[in-house]
């Protein structure tokens, strides 16, 4: 069996999950696997206090740092690569799951909520297309406690999601599948759309809820047993307490599924399809600046300090103005 694993997110969980999963699959001999990290996020100092890094690895990529170091470990039946971006696009991940695999493990070590129903929705769209096995497995956890999830679609399954160009249909056709997923339970569920870090600002990372190195090791290690039994169970725990169970899914409870297809298809599509607005904003970010600037009189009063400075000769505002631009593209990139 060909079988590919991409796992979405290597930081608190998935720096440890990772460790667990090659060595699990390099005892696999008769499989053939792939297994790809995608976290576009850069390591800092603050994140060695829980997570699977070093020191000399601070300011460099984290799915490059831990693609390379297990590359080296790796069984030839194992191969491992690596995508520095983040998923902000349910399409994002359709280019790295690929096709010519027997089955797809899509394994989920987000921070936070709005990720993971991009990659639930990649899922299924994936599923539409190809019709073979495509298991979701998600990890998360707050400080203390943490839940493990799957979600499995198997060959030969009636569409649970049917796709025309970017609106979606629950198909009533299908009888069998069981859906879970994080919302499950929560009638709030969409206020729970909670931003990974690179959507938000300074402020709100620094205010965002702390995390347990004893908790992400807890879910790394109940990540590998559902990669390892695929039972279809929600898995719960609270290290704090010593405390964990499993809970039986419930028969073909897809409320929850119907109400996120009726979400995207209104308010939420443009969360889940990328449309680049942000990259334009950012790219012109120094040039509205420097309108604002010039708005403000600032250009005068900067020409009144250079001619002090200078000289009373006549400064050139274009000079000016492209002095200016330099600075602001040294500040914005």
């Amino acid at each position: 069996m060909k079988e590919k694993f991409v796992v979405v997110g290597v930081g608190g969980t998935g720096s440890y999950f990772i460790n667990n999963l090659i060595n699990y699959l390099n005892g696999k001999r008769k499989n053939t696997y792939k297994v790809v990290l995608v976290d576009g996020d850069v390591l800092e100092d603050r994140n060695l206090l829980r997570q699977g890094f070093l020191k000399k690895d601070i300011g460099k990529n984290k799915s490059k740092v831990l693609a390379e170091r297990f590359d080296k470990i790796a069984m030839e039946h194992v191969d491992i690569e690596f995508n520095d971006f983040y998923i902000r696009d349910i399409n994002d991940l359709q280019d790295i799951i690929g096709e010519g695999y027997d089955r797809i493990t899509l394994v989920s070590c987000v921070d936070n909520n709005m990720a993971r129903l991009r990659i639930l929705l990649a899922q299924y769209t994936w599923f539409f297309k190809n019709n073979k096995d495509i298991h979701f497995i998600d990890g998360g956890n707050s400080e203390w406690e943490g839940q493990v999830i799957i979600n499995k679609i198997e060959k030969g399954e009636e569409p649970p999601v049917i796709f025309d160009g970017e609106e979606m249909k629950y198909n009533d056709k299908n009888k069998t599948h069981k859906s879970e997923m994080i919302f499950k339970g929560n009638s709030n569920w969409r206020q729970s759309l909670s931003r990974g870090d690179f959507e938000l600002s300074c402020d709100e990372i620094t205010e965002s809820a702390p995390q347990n190195i004893l908790a992400n090791m807890t879910s790394a290690v109940s990540l590998l047993r559902r990669v390892f039994d695929r039972k279809n169970v929600r898995l719960q725990f609270d290290v704090s307490m010593g405390l964990q169970e499993e809970l039986e899914v419930e028969e073909s409870d897809n409320e929850i599924l119907k109400d996120i297809i009726s979400f995207v298809n209104t308010d939420g599509k443009s969360l889940i399809y990328y449309d680049g607005e942000d990259d334009e904003v950012e790219s012109n970010e120094g040039h509205e600046e420097l309108e604002r600037l010039e708005e403000d009189n600032i250009l005068e009063k900067i020409e009144e300090e250079l001619e002090d400075d200078y000289g009373e000769d006549e400064l050139d505002d274009d000079e000016i103005e492209e002095s200016l631009l330099q600075h602001l593209d040294d500040l914005y990139g």
